[in-house]
């Protein structure tokens, strides 16, 4: 027998999150939002200064024009073609970086670090990207070595 119903949950858009000391925002909401619009290698860095994942979200802020933009993360990619929204590959490319935040090896045994949390730009390692490469309707997680130049996948 099931028992009383709970309390209805909250409505309307996810919350934000907003980091108490620097004030930025970070929110999942809408799925992609857009590239941008300069290549970088694994070795992200904002003109602000700000490098690493912290360097792509103020270049991904730039890119969507909202202060929640941040480098995507495979699920945000696969959510938003799972709602039926397509993704184009960049423009004049087939793949941009994403943040899997995960550790690994490839084939040949390269480590899969997100290029040094995207402060390195050594061939030897190796980051997250959606590739355009098989599906160019859609696109896919894959890897690629962090000397590439490529642009950011953003998401909001």
């Amino acid at each position: 027998m099931p028992g009383p119903t709970g309390p209805t949950g909250p409505t309307g858009l996810p919350p934000v999150f907003t980091e108490p000391v620097s004030g930025r925002e970070y929110a999942e909401r809408n799925g992609f939002c857009g590239y941008t619009p300069i290549a970088t290698t694994g070795y992200i860095t904002a003109s602000s200064g700000l490098t690493a994942y912290a360097g792509a979200k103020e270049l991904c802020e730039a890119a969507c024009n909202d202060a929640a933009a941040h480098m995507c993360l495979p699920h945000e990619m696969v959510r938003h073609q799972a709602l039926g929204r397509s993704i184009s590959a960049p423009p004049g490319g087939l793949a941009a970086w994403i943040a899997f935040g995960t550790a690994g090896a490839d084939q040949s045994g390269a480590p899969i670090v997100d290029c040094l949390s995207y402060e390195s730009d050594l061939a030897v390692y190796i980051g997250g990207v959606w590739s355009f490469d098989v599906s160019p309707a859609r696109g896919r997680a894959a890897y690629d070595i962090c000397s590439r130049q490529l642009p950011i996948a953003c998401c909001n």
